[in-house]
Parts: structure tokens; C-alpha cells; sequence
């Protein structure tokens, strides 16, 4: 009777083993095939293969019109999206929040998000290493987009402010040499009252080939520090441009942060757009365009058609229907843009005053 007692006691043992392994398995399944890696074009291969995959199951169909001009003398540019219409409903921010505002676990953020919208885990840098995680946009701006978060077990609010910007915007600046040149992948950041819905640390990225007017805009060189230079851009949206090669991306995150801080602690709204350009040389150059602006209105009428974030501020306007996209002409966007959007001159003084220009 003893023996066969602890022949039952054994079996039980074994089944609770195995349901606890069962269990493990389970919970590991997702990042088994979502994968960690520190190798970039790896990376690459990964976050692109499974963005094509969620597209078929996870990512709202988007029907990315053709991208048309709209006012030569700012140049402009828009285009029809419509599954920016059905973004995510987050935390209603005011049109004027404290940029610093800490992490709320209790509203919506990316830790939230379903299992199946990572691509993949990535290691990151030696001097910033993760894991940072990488979303598929449910939403996207357009093709491949998605979301890159910085220390993502970490709950960081959306602020770049303070010792660890340098390591942020580093981080984002060689996520977008990950990619090739036939990528045409752009990084942006929206500040919050800048377009950021969720107050969750995050920059996003899309491809699309065609530059942007915030790109090509008209420059005037303020200064040139250790090979990075810094120009002043007669944007629609007055805004500051760092341009530098890609061996000067610590260089260039370091000179940037006082500009970033500044705006930051005087509670300034601001978009970044990150790209990269090649010359008839294939030598490579990259630019981290900033734009300071003034919060979205919640009393103007285009603003409820058109909440701009970095896409809008560079000059891009993603319509989300037939109605918006043909209402929104150059006049009143325009005219929008600079009764609304752009900063005062004391701002551009100020912000170039914080980088010794």
C-alpha cells in the first residue's frame, strides 16, 4: 500500500512538472519567434518581413494615395490615408500639457499593446543597450510603419529632457542606419501637445522615398562644430537642422540635447524628423530636423481635420478621407500653419541662443 502510494505522489509530480513547463512554453511562445537581436541587418530583415505579415492580419489597410504637390512657393505636400482615421482613441491630452509630464501606467500605453504588433526585441548599442522593442503602427503614417521604444521595461514618459536624451536620440539616429538606402525610412517624434497621443517614450518610423518639404527647404548655415553642421531652415515651420555623416551620430545627439532640453523645460511643443540623403557620390549625410511650434488648437476648425504631428509639421499632410483631402487647399493650410503652428521669432532666438548660434 506504501509503494503504491508513492507511485501516485510521483505521477502527480510529473504532471504538475509538465503543466508547469506547458505553461512556460506558452507564455515564451511569442518571443521565440519574435526574436531579440543585437546584428542590424538582421534587424532589418526581421522588423520588414513581419511588418509585410501584419499587414495581412494586425495593420489597418491604409490605401496610401499618391503623394501631390499642393503650393510651390512653400513647398507642400499631401496625401490620403484612411486608416489614421480608425487611431487608436488614447488619453485626451489638453492642446497645452506639461512636457514633462510623468508616465501614467493607469492610461493607455505601448505595454498594452497586443503580443502579435512586436517585430522584434533589439539589443541596441553598447552604450544603450535594451531591450528596446519594435511595434508594427496598427495605424500606420504609411508603408513599414512603426514604432521604436527606447527601454521599453522602463514606462519612460514622452519627454527628452535631462542626461539619458543623448542615449535616446543616438538610439533612434542608428536604428535608421539599420536600414538601406532603397528603405527610404524617415524617424519622428512628436513632443506632447505636438501630436503624441500616447505619453509612453516612442519614436515612429515609415518609409516613403519622396523628400519632404521640411528637406529641402531653403537653409542659412549658423555654424559648423567638428564636422556637424547647424542651418537655420526657412520651413513654413521655422526650424533648426543639425546635418552631419553618419560616423558623427554621438556628435551630433550631444549638440542637439540643449536644444531639446531648452524647449523641454520651457514647456515648448516640438516635432523631430530624422533622414538620411545620399549625393551623386553615394557619400551619405544624415539630417535631424527640429520644429518648435505652438500646441494644437482645439478651437480651430482645420485642426480637427488635420491634428498635425511630425508628418504634418514637415510637410506632409496625411488626409484620412476623400472630404478632408479635398478641403485641405494650399490657402488654408497655409494660413493655417502661420496663425497657428508656427512659433514666434523670440522662440527660433531663443532656441539658437541654446546652441551658441
Amino acid at each position: 500500500m506504501m509503494r503504491k502510494t508513492r507511485g501516485l505522489h510521483h505521477l502527480t509530480s510529473r504532471k504538475w512538472k509538465t503543466l508547469i513547463i506547458i505553461m512556460l512554453l506558452f507564455l515564451l511562445y511569442p518571443l521565440m519567434f519574435v526574436g531579440r537581436l543585437s546584428n542590424g541587418c538582421d534587424v532589418r530583415k526581421l522588423v520588414l518581413r513581419r511588418w509585410e505579415e501584419n499587414l495581412l492580419t494586425v495593420i489597418q489597410p491604409y490605401n496610401e494615395s499618391e503623394v501631390n504637390d499642393v503650393q510651390p512657393v512653400y513647398p507642400l505636400l499631401k496625401t490620403k490615408n484612411t486608416a489614421r482615421k480608425k487611431k487608436r482613441k488614447t488619453a485626451a491630452w489638453s492642446s497645452s500639457p506639461k512636457l514633462t509630464t510623468p508616465f501614467n501606467a493607469t492610461l493607455w500605453n505601448f505595454n498594452k499593446a497586443e503580443q502579435v504588433e512586436t517585430l522584434s526585441l533589439w539589443d541596441g548599442l553598447s552604450t544603450c543597450s535594451g531591450p528596446h522593442s519594435i511595434l508594427s503602427n496598427k495605424f500606420p503614417i504609411g508603408r513599414y510603419s512603426g514604432v521604436l521604444l527606447p527601454f521599453v521595461r522602463s514606462n519612460l514618459p514622452q519627454v527628452l529632457m535631462g542626461n539619458m536624451t543623448v542615449q535616446y536620440v543616438e538610439l533612434a539616429l542608428n536604428f535608421l542606419m539599420v536600414f538601406s538606402e532603397e528603405d527610404s525610412m524617415k524617424i519622428g517624434f512628436n513632443s506632447l501637445a505636438a501630436g503624441a497621443s500616447v505619453n509612453h517614450l516612442h519614436f515612429q518610423f515609415w518609409s516613403i522615398s519622396t523628400k519632404l518639404p521640411v528637406e529641402v527647404a531653403k537653409c542659412d548655415q549658423i555654424w559648423n562644430s567638428k564636422g556637424v553642421t547647424l542651418l537655420r531652415s526657412h520651413h513654413l515651420i521655422p526650424s533648426v537642422i543639425f546635418r552631419f555623416p553618419p560616423s558623427l551620430i554621438s556628435e551630433a545627439a550631444k549638440l542637439a540635447t540643449p536644444a531639446l532640453s531648452w524647449l523641454t523645460s520651457n514647456n515648448i511643443p516640438f516635432n523631430l524628423l530624422m533622414s538620411r540623403d545620399f549625393d551623386a557620390t553615394e557619400s551619405q549625410s544624415i539630417s535631424l530636423c527640429l520644429m518648435p511650434r505652438k500646441p494644437t488648437s482645439a478651437a480651430s476648425m482645420i485642426a480637427s481635420v488635420l491634428p498635425p504631428g511630425f508628418p504634418e509639421i514637415s510637410g506632409l499632410i496625411i488626409a484620412t478621407d476623400s472630404e478632408t483631402f479635398n478641403y485641405l487647399t494650399s490657402e488654408n493650410v497655409i494660413a493655417h500653419y502661420q496663425a497657428e503652428l508656427a512659433q514666434t521669432s523670440d522662440v527660433m532666438r531663443g532656441l539658437l541662443e541654446s546652441l551658441g548660434g
